[in-house]
C-alpha cells in the first residue's frame, strides 16, 4: 500500500537474479545459493489491489510494480566460496 491507497491489498513477489546474486553450485545440495549484498530486480504482481479508504474505496489501477531489492541475512554460519 502507498498513499492514497491506504487499505492494504495482496500480491506475489518474484525476483530476477543475476549471476552476481548467486553461487554456481552448493557443495551440500548441488543447487545455487543466494548471496547477500548485490541488488536484484523484484516484481510485485497485484492479486487484490490496495484501495482508497471509504467512502471512496477506489482500487489502485496499477497491476504490477517493479523495483530493486537487496538480500540481507542474519546467517553467520554458512559461507560461499
Amino acid at each position: 500500500m502507498c498513499p492514497p491507497y491506504t487499505v492494504p491489498g495482496m500480491g506475489t513477489v518474484s525476483v530476477t537474479l543475476e549471476p552476481a546474486n548467486q553461487t554456481s553450485v552448493s557443495k551440500d545440495s548441488g543447487k545455487a545459493m543466494l548471496l547477500k549484498g548485490s541488488s536484484f530486480t523484484a516484481t510485485f504482481s497485484v492479486t487484490v489491489p490496495a484501495q482508497m479508504p471509504p467512502p471512496v474505496s477506489t482500487p489502485d489501477p496499477v497491476a504490477s510494480k517493479t523495483g530493486t531489492a537487496v538480500f540481507i541475512t542474519t546467517n553467520v554460519l554458512v559461507q560461499a566460496d
